[in-house]
């Protein structure tokens, strides 16, 4: 038997895809409104305190936000 690229890539992704033991909450679980108080900073430093902050991952590239600000984050927000 033999298998296509695309079917093992999809097999190894499906597999990878979701961590061993991962709870799987519902979706209002999943907002929960956090209170920042970041101050105007490089928008990389503002990602990844909203990032730690909310408890979630926040995905970028340093080359897409470089050079760039953030306003002062202020208030209580969900993530999204």
């Amino acid at each position: 038997m033999t298998i296509s690229k695309k079917a093992l890539c999809a097999a190894l992704f499906a597999a990878t895809a979701t961590p061993a033991g991962m709870v799987i909450l519902p979706a209002g679980a999943q907002e929960v409104a956090v209170t920042f108080e970041l101050p105007p900073e490089d928008l990389a430093t503002t990602l990844r305190a909203l990032a730690r902050q909310g408890g979630r991952e926040i995905l970028f590239a340093d080359s897409d936000v470089r050079g760039r600000r953030s306003p002062a984050v202020r208030g209580t927000f969900t993530v999204a």
